[in-house]
C-alpha cells in the first residue's frame, strides 16, 4: 500500500487517516473486489497508463462483472464461479458474460438476458451429460463376458447343436456390439425393458427406444427379410405397434397367448393371464414374402401353459422372474426360423429362447444387458437343459378311466391343432379340431369324442374320470360355444373366473353353459 501511496500511513497494516486529496471512495469499492481483479488495475495506476477516475470506472466494471458471475453461478446450480466455470467453460467466457453487464438496472432481482443464457447453458449441460452416460454405458457393457461364449461356441443335447453366442450388453447398441453381419432371420424381444442399466421393468421403453433396437436388428442382420417378436403388456401395446409400423415395411400381426394356471394339480386349470406378443415383418422389397405366411392370422389365439418352477440363478435367487416357457419359444423358432438360419434372443433374461434353438438346431446370438444375467445364462445352458426341459415340457396321459375302449389320447402335438380362433361369420370364438364332433380337451393335449366321453357303458351321462378336467371343443353351425367338463358347482365358479381374465376388447366373449347336456 505503501508502494502505491507514499503518503499514506500505516499502523498495524490499517490506514488510520488518508491523505485529503486521495479519494476513498476508491478503496471501499477495492475492498470488495478480489485481489486478482483489483490488482492489475492498481498496477495500470502505477504506470500511469490510467487515471485514478478511469480506475473508479473500472472497479465499477469489475463489480458488475461479478455479480453476473455470482447470478450464472447460481442459476446453474454450482457452489461458486469457479465450479461454474468447470462445468461451463463455453459459457462463462469473460466475452460472453460482459454482454450481460448493460442489463443491470437499480431494483431488479434479475437479468433477462442472462436468464436465458442460463436456460440454455443447463440444455446444453444436459445435452453432453447424456451423451457422456451413454459413452460410459457403452464402454461398460462392451467388456468381454467371463468364458465361454465370448465366441461362437457349439451346445449340443442329445442329437441336436447349436451355435452360441452370448453378449453383456445393451440391444439399442447390437450394430456396434456385433460388427459382423449375421443371417438373423427371427429376433424374439422381451419387452418391457428398463432404460438404467438394470434388469427390472419398473420402467418401459420409450416408442424412440424400440424404433433404435429395430433399426439395430436391420443393420446386423445380412439376410433379406426376417421376422421379430416382441413380448409386451398392455399398456406397452400401441407405441410397440407403432414402432413395428416403422421399421416392419411387410406388415405385422398381433398374437394372443394365454397362461393357463397350473398351481391347481387334478383339479380345473383357469385362466390366470393373457400376454401379448407383435409379429413385425421386414423384406428389402417392403412386400410380405411367402416365409411370412405361415402363421394364419386367424390362429391368434394360442394356449401356453405358465413357468410355475422358474430357473434358479447359481447364486442364488430366481435367474429372471418374467421367464416365458419353453413351448413358447419353440413354437415361435420352428414357425418363423427356417433351417441355417440365425435366431437373435435379445433381452434374454432366462435364455429360455436359446435353449429352444439348441433344440431346434438354430444358431442363436444372445444379448442381455445384466451381467448376473448373462453368467445364469451361460451356466443355465451348460447343464440346465435337460432340467428345463423336464420342467416345462408336458407329460403325456398314461389312461382314460370309464371311457370307450377305443378312446385315444392325442399327445402334445394335437393339443396345437385344437385352438380358439375368430370366427369370420359369427365373431365369436370357434373351437378348429381335426374331426366335426365335440372333442374333450384336457390340460396336456389329451382328446377323445364327447359323445363316448359324456356316456358310460349304459349310456348314463357322466364326466370322465382319470383325465384332469379340462374344456370341449363344441362346433355349432352358428353360435359355437365353449363347454366346461365340470360339475355344475365347480362351472359357477369357472365362469366367473374367465369372466374376470378375458378382456371382451381382446377376442370375443365365449359363450358358457351351465352343465353339460
Amino acid at each position: 500500500m505503501a508502494l502505491l501511496y507514499p503518503r499514506v500511513q500505516l499502523q498495524g497494516n490499517k490506514v488510520p487517516m488518508v491523505a485529503e486529496d486521495m479519494p476513498a471512495q476508491h478503496w471501499i469499492a477495492m475492498g470488495s473486489m478480489a485481489p486478482e481483479n483489483a490488482v492489475p488495475i492498481l498496477l495500470e495506476v502505477i504506470a500511469k497508463r490510467i487515471s485514478l477516475k478511469e480506475m473508479e470506472k473500472k472497479f465499477q466494471l469489475v463489480k458488475q462483472i461479478t455479480y453476473v458471475c455470482k447470478a450464472f453461478a447460481v442459476g446453474v446450480g454450482a457452489a461458486d464461479f469457479k465450479d461454474a466455470e468447470k462445468e461451463y467453460p463455453l459459457h462463462t467466457k469473460k466475452e460472453i458474460l460482459e454482454k450481460f453487464v448493460g442489463g443491470i438496472r437499480r431494483g431488479q432481482t434479475s437479468i433477462p438476458a442472462l436468464d436465458g443464457h442460463i436456460k440454455r447453458a443447463i440444455e446444453w449441460k444436459n445435452k453432453e451429460r447424456r451423451l457422456q452416460a451413454k459413452n460410459t454405458i457403452h464402454a461398460f457393457r462392451t467388456k468381454p463376458l467371463v468364458e465361454p461364449f465370448v465366441e461362437w461356441t457349439e451346445v449340443a443335447h442329445d442329437n441336436d447343436s447349436a451355435e452360441m453366442k452370448i453378449i453383456n450388453g445393451d440391444m439399442r447398441l447390437l450394430s456396434k456390439l456385433q460388427t459382423e453381419k449375421l443371417p438373423i432371420s427371427l429376433a424374439i424381444f422381451n419387452f418391457p425393458y428398463a432404460h438404467e442399466g438394470h434388469a427390472s421393468d419398473n420402467e418401459s421403453f420409450l416408442k424412440s427406444d424400440v424404433v433404435e433396437v429395430l433399426h439395430n436388428l436391420k443393420d446386423v442382420s445380412s439376410v433379406p427379410l426376417w421376422t421379430v417378436a416382441g413380448f409386451c403388456s398392455v399398456g406397452m401395446l400401441p407405441f410397440i405397434r407403432s414402432a413395428f409400423r416403422e421399421v416392419c415395411n411387410a406388415g405385422q400381426e398381433l398374437l394372443t397367448w394365454c397362461k393357463p394356471n397350473m398351481t391347481n394339480p387334478g383339479g380345473p386349470q383357469f385362466v390366470s393371464a393373457t400376454k401379448f406378443c407383435v409379429l413385425g415383418y421386414y423384406s428389402e422389397s417392403g412386400q410380405r414374402q411367402m416365409a411370412h405366411y405361415n402363421f394364419d392370422m386367424h390362429h391368434n389365439f394360442q394356449l401356453f401353459n405358465a413357468v410355475t418352477q422358474k430357473c434358479q440363478h447359481p447364486g442364488g435367487g430366481v435367474l429372471c422372474p418374467y421367464q416365458k416357457p419353453y413351448t413358447l419359444y419353440s413354437w415361435l423358432v420352428n414357425k418363423f426360423s427356417p433351417a441355417g438360419a440365425c435366431v437373435l434372443d435379445g433381452f434374454s433374461g432366462s435364455n429360455t429362447g436359446a435353449i429352444a434353438c439348441v433344440k431346434a438346431n438354430r444358431n442363436c446370438l444372445v444379448v442381455e444387458i445384466n451381467t448376473k444375467c448373462a453368467k445364469g445364462i451361460a451356466t443355465r445352458l451348460l447343464i440346465d437343459i435337460d432340467d428345463t426341459l423336464a420342467r416345462e415340457t408336458p407329460k403325456r396321459k398314461k389312461k382314460v378311466a370309464q371311457g370307450s375302449p377305443t378312446s385315444k389320447l392325442s399327445g402334445d402335438t394335437k393339443s396345437a391343432g385344437n385352438e380358439l380362433v375368430p370366427d369370420e361369420n359369427t365373431g365369436t370364438a370357434a373351437g378348429v379340431a381335426d374331426n366335426a364332433e365335440a372333442v374333450i380337451v384336457g390340460p396336456s393335449g389329451a382328446s377323445l369324442p364327447a359323445a363316448e366321453a359324456a356316456a358310460g357303458p349304459s349310456g348314463v351321462e357322466q364326466t370322465v374320470t382319470g383325465v384332469e378336467p379340462g374344456f370341449i371343443l363344441f362346433p355349432v353351425r352358428v353360435d359355437p360355444c365353449l363347454l366346461p367338463c365340470l360339475s355344475p358347482a365347480l362351472f359357477l365358479k369357472l365362469d366367473q373366473r374367465l369372466s374376470r381374465n378375458l378382456h371382451p376388447g381382446l377376442f370375443p366373449l365365449l359363450q358358457m353353459l351351465s352343465r353339460v347336456s
